[in-house]
């Protein structure tokens, strides 16, 4: 059955979730073979099996999917109406997914895109997760993906001023996902 991984970028969209039947999902339930990646793309993976790229880097799932983190903008502009808590400020991801692979779930949803499922590793080893904030539009929203579909949307985060994260990572991969920042 055909899943499709995230990719995380400037904006902030994370792209994970499952289909109306829980089983067509954004990430893959099997390690990825050696070729996971496609072009010259590369990952590292640690010993906890979490798969590391670059942000700007495509992530081809076995299954055929792709997903990408095209950026990551730290402060991002706050939004028309609402501003950061004092201390605070906007980092945005901007993130893509396709869905590339045969849907399981006989309404042609391949899988579902969730902003909340992707996270910003701090360099304390934190995690800070989606803010209600929309920082940047179009805003991720949650989403089905069909076949042949890619959905792309910004995932805004409230990060403290002064620190700035060093990965993103994709919490609902298997195995888990992970796109340091620059």
């Amino acid at each position: 059955m055909g899943k499709l991984l995230a990719v995380i970028a400037i904006g902030g969209l994370t792209l994970v979730g499952c289909s109306s039947n829980d089983e067509a999902r954004l990430a893959e339930d099997q390690p990825d073979p050696p070729s996971s990646t496609s072009g010259s793309t590369t990952s590292t993976t640690t010993s906890g099996g979490v798969k590391t790229f670059t942000v700007g880097e495509r992530v081809e799932t076995p299954h055929g999917n792709e997903i990408i983190v095209y950026s990551y903008e730290q402060p991002s502009p706050p939004g028309e109406f609402l501003e950061p808590e004092p201390g605070f400020e906007y980092g945005v991801i901007d993130v893509e997914a396709c869905a590339m692979s045969e849907p399981s779930d006989p309404s042609g949803v391949v899988a579902t895109m969730d902003p909340s499922e992707y996270v910003l590793e701090m360099p304390d080893n934190t995690r800070l997760t989606a803010s209600f904030g929309a920082a940047a539009e179009p805003s991720l929203e949650f989403t089905d993906v069909y076949q042949g579909d890619c959905v792309r949307g910004f995932v805004a985060y409230d990060v403290p001023v002064g620190q700035r994260p060093v990965a993103v990572r994709d919490t609902n991969a298997t195995p888990p996902l992970r796109w340091t920042v620059p």
